[in-house]
């Protein structure tokens, strides 16, 4: 390889390409150096570096800090001398103005604290007061990989983000206020609210029957009777929300059902905000617009003003609290001090036990609550992806507890997912008419896919352009797709695509953002 290297940058040199002869030139005086070390190191011997070989590698990975990409390929070497336990080599031979150079380069931020917490000696010494400390913070950076500035934030710290969320929140949701005056039983209701609440027993019953309510769905329709149609959505903790309202205040001449559904979307658009503030780490006037933005988005209209779609921000509050609690007890950032003891171990496991019943209680509010802990593994996996592209990878001791995190996950999310199957005999709709579904009911699986690529890209346009809302897609309000030949799979292709366009530029931007690397 290092004959490889030599006759890389060489011809690169003849070929008047002196920029990429001098990278290629740093490549193989670290990877000398690298080598050298770990041999001595196999012999016992690492701390020996007096040696012929070893010093000659040193002073060719000297040369490197001459280069135009010197603090790159510093950065690089101490990373790698670091994995050999020799980092304090390189910058025991460094030149005071090399050492300098680099110290005050924004590459300081791209090692690992060991690497600072070495090199710090030496570089102090050169450093006027303080200064050292000024390096270290992350300064705003040109191009496109510059980091967001947190605008605002040092004006609000402490309980005055959480203020301003709050405000966020209340004034985005202001736009449903409207409805704490419409009355179900005078003004009327719509389609399902109807017979989901007036005509389900386990709603207008005086007494609860609870062995009746654990065995029907969200319409109070029997699940295991083979005489009967049933939806299979069992929502039960939703359906004691519709019974406290029924028979707290009047049955259904109240205006409490929608009262009860924008006072849960406020809250839901507070806990986006702390999502953002918490777990993203995203300045405070940003959280504050992006939960202004969510509070106030005309497609949330089919959940609020259409009753039965309770079920979806109290699933979404459910979660939003359990990746908080998982976030502040059990995840940790690859860039963040390893705390061992009995406490740190007795937060971890009831941080998961209580993500866990929090998830179950989001499934048991609408069955997609049971799918999330999918975003618990993106959470574990993210942070670690977007560090693992900057110079310093993550250490044993981060990888390997994530690891067991992630297993334990992927154990109750599936054990959850498979309980909910079992329990129902299925998630699919039986015995149901085909005009209340007519993709579920259509017998044929390439038509489906087609038809759901479609109704995603449906989904993408109503976050963008929410002009056509509607309180519920039965019949053909959604025609079905037969073709590939169809134009309307473009809406689909342009929703995946503008989605996979996202992704990669949310990675990029935590990527580059160094210590501020996180999830989003």
């Amino acid at each position: 390889s290092a004959a490889k290297l030599t006759a890389m940058s060489e011809a690169a040199q003849e070929n008047g390409h002196d920029g990429k002869a001098r990278d290629l030139a740093g490549v193989l005086a670290t990877c000398t150096a690298v080598v050298k070390l770990l041999e001595l190191e196999g012999h016992g011997k690492h701390q020996e570096v007096k040696v012929p070989s070893l010093s000659a590698a040193l002073r060719q990975a000297e040369q490197v800090l001459k280069m135009r990409r010197a603090p790159k390929a510093v950065a690089a070497a101490l990373t790698a001398l670091e994995r050999a336990g020799c980092c304090g080599v390189l910058v025991d031979h460094m030149e005071p103005t090399s050492l300098e150079a680099f110290v005050r380069s924004p590459e300081l931020l791209n090692i690992s604290t060991k690497a600072r917490r070495i090199l710090k000696p030496r570089a102090t010494a050169l450093l006027e007061e303080g200064e050292w400390e000024r390096l270290l913070t992350p300064k705003k950076r040109s191009g496109r990989s510059k980091a967001v500035e947190p605008l605002g934030d040092k004006y609000l710290q402490g309980w005055r983000w959480v203020v301003l969320v709050g405000f966020a929140a209340v004034v985005g949701s202001s736009c449903f206020f409207r409805a704490f005056w419409y009355n179900m039983h005078q003004n009327g209701a719509f389609m399902d609210d109807g017979t989901a609440i007036g005509k389900n027993p386990n709603i207008v019953d005086p007494n609860l029957d609870w062995d009746r309510l654990m065995r029907t769905d969200y319409w109070g329709l029997e699940m295991f009777d083979p005489d009967k149609w049933t939806h299979k959505s069992f929502r039960p903790l939703t359906t004691l929300t519709f019974r406290w309202n029924y028979q707290s205040f009047g049955g259904m001449d109240t205006s409490s059902y929608f009262v009860t559904n924008v006072v849960l979307h406020v809250v839901c658009s507070f806990l986006v905000g702390v999502y953002c503030k918490v777990v993203c780490r995203i300045p405070a006037l940003y959280t504050a617009a992006a939960t202004a933005l969510f509070a106030s988005h005309p497609v949330h209209t089919e959940s609020l003003m259409y009753v039965v779609g309770r079920a979806d921000p109290l699933c979404a509050i459910l979660v939003l609290i359990g990746v908080v609690v998982y976030d502040k007890c059990c995840n940790r950032r690859p860039d963040e001090k390893v705390h061992k003891g009995t406490w740190t171990t007795v937060k971890l496991l009831l941080g998961f036990l209580l993500t866990t019943l929090l998830f179950l209680a989001a499934g048991l509010c609408k069955e997609t609550g049971f799918t999330f802990f999918g975003l618990l593994v993106g959470q574990e996996i993210l942070p670690i992806l977007t560090h693992s592209w900057r110079p310093t990878p993550p250490s044993k001791e981060d990888l390997i507890p994530r690891a067991g995190r992630i297993l334990a996950i992927l154990i109750c999310g599936g054990a959850a997912c498979g309980w909910r199957v079992w329990y129902t005999s299925g998630t699919g709709i039986e015995r149901m008419d085909p005009y209340s579904n007519p993709f579920a009911a259509n017998d044929n699986g390439y038509t489906r896919k087609l038809s759901y690529t479609f109704v995603h890209g449906m989904y993408g346009k109503l976050l963008v352009w929410p002009y056509f809302l509607c309180y519920d897609y039965s019949h053909d309000a959604i025609p079905l797709l037969t073709s590939l030949t169809d134009l309307r799979l473009g809406l689909g292709s342009a929703t995946y695509t503008a989605f996979a366009a996202i992704v990669h530029l949310v990675l990029r931007a935590l990527a580059s953002n160094g210590t501020r690397c996180t999830i989003a």
